[in-house]
């Protein structure tokens, strides 16, 4: 089992990084234009036998077929693609942009940050959305720590539980997560959010501006995302839950089966919140509020 879960999680890192390659704007450079990495992806999903599918896109793990991975050619798939990224990342701009990120140098961030992902920086300030998710660990990969996206009511983790993570993170600001976005990688990593906050994920999503605190926003050419390219966020935020109303729709996490169990949630998260005197807002849906 343990080895099940670690192949699992080695397939998973490798279907990032192979999405990494196509993610840099001048990967073309050192010999990795968009054919030589689907290639490339053909060549590894031929090696590990089907044991990932769509490699060139994203990936997609084939569970019943891991066991026959050969552990020599998946170790050789790593290999070639760390090489393959050292090699892009050794590049002088890519190297100045690291510099600046690990020193959050926001304007040498907006400055350079173009020329290595393709992204634009946004000039007209807005506000924007993170929505948190009700558990307590997520690595970002889908299939490492829980089979699908939205995870069951029954892990969830307790109402205040709950709470104090959304306040730690008020207090402590937003980490960038990991995991098959664009416009990233092991090195330099975004928090993401979204400009409306009927995408954001969980039952509470926090409102931001970086932008008043001197934080470049980027937009991901490729996904309806708005980037912050930091090693922690740390900025203004305003907390939301979202209403009963939401839960009729497929944007809280969650099946239809599950909502009434999350109804008792979300109740139950008003009453600590009112009890506990956190200032909130209750919101609704687009097609609620737009009715009132």
């Amino acid at each position: 089992m343990a080895e099940h879960q670690d192949l699992t999680r080695r397939l998973n890192e490798l279907c990032i990084r192979v999405g990494y390659l196509h993610a840099y704007v001048f990967a073309d450079r050192y010999g990795y234009d968009r054919e030589t990495v689907d290639n490339l992806a053909g060549d590894i999903e031929r090696d590990l036998n089907g044991a990932i599918t769509g490699l060139s896109i994203v990936g997609n793990i084939h569970e019943k077929r891991i066991s026959s991975v050969d552990a020599s050619l998946l170790e050789s798939a790593e290999e070639t693609v760390r090489q393959a990224l050292r090699g892009i990342q050794s590049d002088e701009i890519y190297q100045q942009l690291l510099k600046a990120y690990g020193a959050n140098n926001q304007s040498e961030i907006a400055r350079l940050m173009p020329s290595v992902f393709p992204v634009r920086l946004i000039k007209k300030e807005r506000v924007l959305y993170h929505g948190v998710v009700p558990r307590e660990v997520s690595l970002g990969v889908a299939g490492i720590d829980f089979k699908e996206e939205k995870p069951p009511v029954d892990e969830f983790i307790s109402p205040d539980e709950y709470i104090d993570l959304v306040l730690r993170i008020q207090t402590e600001g937003l980490l960038p997560s990991r995991g098959l976005h664009h416009s990233t990688d092991d090195n330099i990593m975004p928090v993401f959010t979204v400009s409306d906050y009927e995408d954001t994920y969980g039952l509470l999503f926090l409102e931001l501006n970086p932008m008043k605190q001197g934080y470049g926003v980027f937009n991901s050419e490729s996904a309806d995302e708005d980037l912050i390219y930091t090693p922690r966020l740390r900025t203004l935020m305003k907390l939301h839950l979202k209403s009963t109303e939401f839960l009729e729709t497929d944007r809280v996490d969650g099946w239809s089966s599950e909502r009434p169990q999350l109804r008792l949630y979300r109740e139950q998260l008003e009453d600590r919140l009112n009890q506990r005197k956190i200032p909130f807002s209750i919101t609704e849906p687009h097609y609620v509020a737009n009715l009132q």
